[in-house]
């Protein structure tokens, strides 16, 4: 469903119909969300396949690779960071010297 701008979907759209595709969507989602999720979980498999079962017994999951945003993290500290935890989580070494 892709609407020109939010004032043409309120004219066009009734409340009713507005409350099916929300219900619709909480039952089945689309967009760029799921979108996002059926990548993750393809990485997930893509890195199973290939992870070194003694490093790695458990394996990844979905939510190692699903994306999050949040507005609040941002700044190059944060990002840092970040990379900092997924470094590590992915068995990398930090070749910075310290």
């Amino acid at each position: 469903m892709s609407w020109p701008t939010v004032a043409w979907g309120l004219r066009n759209i009734s409340s009713h119909e507005l409350a099916e595709w929300i219900a619709e969507y909480r039952i089945e989602p689309f967009g760029e969300e799921r979108a996002d999720l059926r990548e993750a979980s393809h990485m997930a498999l893509v890195a199973n396949i290939n992870r070194d079962q003694k490093k790695n017994r458990k394996g990844f999951d979905i939510s190692d690779f699903k994306l999050v945003f949040n507005v609040e993290q941002k700044g190059p500290n944060n990002l840092l960071a970040t990379v900092e935890m997924l470094n590590q989580r992915f068995g990398g070494k930090d070749l910075r010297k310290k």
